[in-house]
């Protein structure tokens, strides 16, 4: 028995999760939200004059989630072009941001 966590990727990485909440959901939204948080939590470190490298720690944490959910999207069998093309942006944004 495998456990949550790597089920989780597990099937994301295979494309047996749908692709409509991969995308729409696993990373428009939550991944989003999840980004939101951590670029929030970094500027209150900078706000309170935190050393710089633990500010881009914390704000690049959730990076390789980024990136897994990026590569999940452009594996699936159903994505279409221009969710690749979103996805790709949607990367740099939230990178960058």
């Amino acid at each position: 028995m495998r456990s949550v966590p790597v089920e989780y990727f597990q099937v994301r990485w295979s494309g047996k999760v749908t692709l409509t909440r991969l995308f729409w959901l696993d990373m428009l939204t939550i991944a989003t939200a999840l980004n939101l948080f951590f670029a929030f939590v970094s500027l209150l470190m900078m706000a309170k004059r935190v050393d710089w490298p633990w500010i881009l720690a914390v704000h690049a944490v959730i990076l390789p989630y980024n990136i897994f959910l990026v590569f999940s999207v452009w594996r699936h069998a159903h994505t279409r072009i221009w969710m690749k093309v979103v996805s790709a942006i949607w990367l740099v944004v939230v990178a960058v941001v």
